[in-house]
């Protein structure tokens, strides 16, 4: 295939650790004429990778949740997943919400979204960059008055 032998055809991946901390889901509408019963997430993890690099991944479901439109979850979802480096191809998570209905036998679908994980984790490097430096600047002031005179004069 052509530009494969080219290094900057090729989209650098590195391997981030992602941990959602599930804490429920509110006002849930049942597409159907039976009420919400027992709702869970189906997180679709290869939604976040390229065809090639989803056939490692699987995707994670919580546990259904108590009966009601307003099920709290209050459940940590961590995976490993590759990533691009590059800002441009960060990607989303498809998240499907269902429902188990009839005993657990069927699971209707009642939504669907996206968390933007790519920009999310984009955004907490630049915050510890920022953070890094704020504290570089403050130890670079609490250095300065150490090692200054011990009594100032006016």
């Amino acid at each position: 295939m052509m530009g494969i032998d080219n290094p900057k055809a090729v989209v650098p991946f590195a391997e981030y650790r992602v941990e959602l901390n599930v804490l429920g889901l509110r006002n849930l509408a049942s597409p159907g004429l039976l009420p919400v019963k027992k709702a869970y997430i189906d997180f679709l993890l290869k939604s976040m990778v390229p065809p090639m690099a989803a056939q490692a991944l699987s995707s994670i479901s919580t546990n259904p949740g108590p009966a009601g439109a307003n099920p709290t979850i209050n459940s940590v979802i961590s995976f490993n997943v590759p990533m691009p480096l590059n800002p441009l191809f960060a990607p989303s998570m498809a998240v499907r919400v269902y429902d188990k209905v009839f005993k657990g036998f069927s699971g209707q679908l009642i939504g669907c979204f996206s968390i933007p994980i790519g920009q999310i984790m984009i955004d907490q490097e630049e915050e510890y960059k920022q953070n890094c430096e704020d504290l570089d600047n403050i130890i670079a002031k609490l250095t300065d008055v150490l090692n200054g005179p011990a009594v100032h004069d006016y």
